[in-house]
């Protein structure tokens, strides 16, 4: 730590169904800011306020069922894709076979010879990066949440699974909103 400040007097709203876009240098702190958001990194200084309230005061467990997030290192346990999809929670099989497809794994799944029985390895080592971002927006997606949070998760998906995504996201969940 050099104690140079990354970020400091942050103000943003997004309302339900926006549409948000961060953008800044490599090291300019925009994961950071994502993953302070959901709790995953805590702040050396300051306060992160949510609707009127400091952050620390929710529940992780709320924080994660509100919001949806997926970051640009691919975390897979050695699982079957539907295992991974759902990831430990109380998730209706529908529910997991609906974003399944909504994030484009229903077009590979259904190749391989056990589908979503499937396993993806060590961290997800039987996988491509491209089919491990979209187990990761499943994943994101299955829990219902208000705001979907994505950290760069396309960067190994070509444009047009990427626009697919984007496209079935919109049309399934017309009211989310994304960072």
């Amino acid at each position: 730590d050099d104690g140079m400040t990354i970020l400091e007097n942050i103000n943003f709203s997004i309302k339900q169904g926006e549409k948000i876009g961060i953008m800044g240098l490599t090291g300019s702190g925009k994961s950071l800011f994502l993953s302070l958001l959901v709790r995953a990194t805590t702040p050396t200084s300051g306060d992160i306020f949510v609707n009127g309230k400091d952050l620390k005061k929710y529940k992780i467990k709320y924080i994660r069922k509100v919001i949806g997030f997926c970051f640009q290192e691919n975390f897979l346990v050695n699982a079957t894709i539907y295992e991974n999809i759902k990831f430990g929670r109380d998730i209706d099989k529908k529910e997991i076979y609906k974003v399944a497809k909504i994030a484009e794994v229903d077009e590979f799944a259904k190749k391989t010879k056990h589908g979503y029985r499937t396993n993806t390895g060590e961290r997800g080592s039987s996988l491509s990066g491209g089919q491990k971002q979209r187990v990761m927006i499943a994943r994101a997606l299955a829990g219902k949440p208000s705001l979907l949070i994505l950290d760069d998760v396309t960067s190994r998906l070509d444009t047009n699974t990427e626009s697919l995504i984007f496209k079935n996201i919109k049309k399934a969940y017309p009211h989310l909103s994304m960072i």
